[in-house]
């Protein structure tokens, strides 16, 4: 999975109910790390503004980054990524104080997609869209694994505040959440010259990319101080 640096500005519109308690007004500060699926981990920064006792909005800055290998069809590649996402969330206590247990709703906005470098043995014979190619007639295949941009989030967290009671102090939060509607796409491309080839390849790739996952889960802790 595999930002851009910088969200545009959200107005969010509240509820004249939700807002019934007062604003919360306090400020929090943040690092975090988090397992992505089985992609790696991710480390943060995030800053959360209290908007009442019992709605909070984060937005957090993370980087995502890793080398393995990916075998799609008969062809094995080496995948890297280094990635940078924005995520912004409007959280949820119903026991209506920043403290406890939350829901959390919002949009994740991906960075750059990964990078395929495909590993060929010299000799070996490779069926690509019913066609069958040698090594060297598929010359060097590289690529990408896209995704959509801007993607939604949910989750569910659970925030422990050992402040005073006016609300200063360190926190500790848990989450685990999911982002879903990623329409992962391959994108193959090669220095091979044989007529067909490079439409075989687009095919294979599209038929590689219906195996691939649309979601990813997501646990994350976060240690932060609030203001």
């Amino acid at each position: 999975m595999h930002m851009t640096k910088m969200m545009f500005p959200v107005l969010l519109l509240l509820p004249a109910s939700l807002l019934a308690g007062g604003l919360g007004g306090n400020i929090e500060t943040g690092i975090s790390a988090a397992k992505i699926g089985d992609l790696g981990k991710s480390y943060g920064l995030e800053a959360g503004y209290q908007l009442t006792p019992a709605l909070r909005t984060r937005l957090s800055y993370s980087t995502l980054d890793y080398q393995t290998d990916q075998t799609f069809g008969s062809i094995r590649f080496t995948e890297e990524l280094d990635q940078k996402n924005a995520r912004l969330t409007l959280d949820w206590f119903p026991q209506r104080k920043a403290d406890g247990l939350y829901g959390s709703a919002g949009l994740v906005h991906l960075g750059e997609p990964s990078k395929l470098a495909a590993t060929l043995t010299p000799g070996l014979n490779y069926p690509v869209n019913g066609v069958v190619y040698s090594a060297a007639q598929l010359g060097q295949i590289s690529g990408t694994l896209e995704t959509s941009k801007t993607v939604p989030y949910a989750g569910v967290g659970y925030n422990h505040h050992f402040g005073k009671s006016n609300g200063n102090g360190w926190y500790v939060q848990a989450e685990a959440g999911s982002v879903f509607g990623l329409d992962p796409q391959l994108k193959m491309q090669s220095t091979g010259v044989l007529p067909g080839l490079a439409d075989n390849l687009n095919a294979y790739a599209a038929q590689e990319s219906t195996k691939l996952k649309d979601s990813y889960a997501i646990y994350g802790i976060t240690i932060g101080y609030r203001f």
